[in-house]
């Protein structure tokens, strides 16, 4: 799955990554383009955000879309 080069890429974190705590995830990370495209890119000079939607929203979830044939994307741990 890729995006646009100028469409920032998520880490999905609902909030800042603390030493030694796992974050909090957005709950729609499985099913987010700009997150699941990180684990395709392969250039590392796309834009890469913390969060790109504002806290407590949605607002610029963009649906993964996937084509027939594919495998639904593999989830790490949570």
């Amino acid at each position: 799955m890729t995006l646009q080069d100028n469409e920032p890429r998520c880490l999905a974190y609902l909030t800042a990554p603390l030493i030694n705590k796992m974050p909090d995830w957005c709950p729609k990370r499985d099913t987010c383009a700009r997150h699941l495209s990180i684990r395709t890119d392969m250039h590392i000079s796309k834009p890469v955000e913390f969060r790109v939607c504002m806290l407590g929203k949605t607002d610029k979830h963009i649906e993964a879309q996937h084509n027939a044939g594919d495998k639904p994307p593999q989830v790490g741990l949570d």
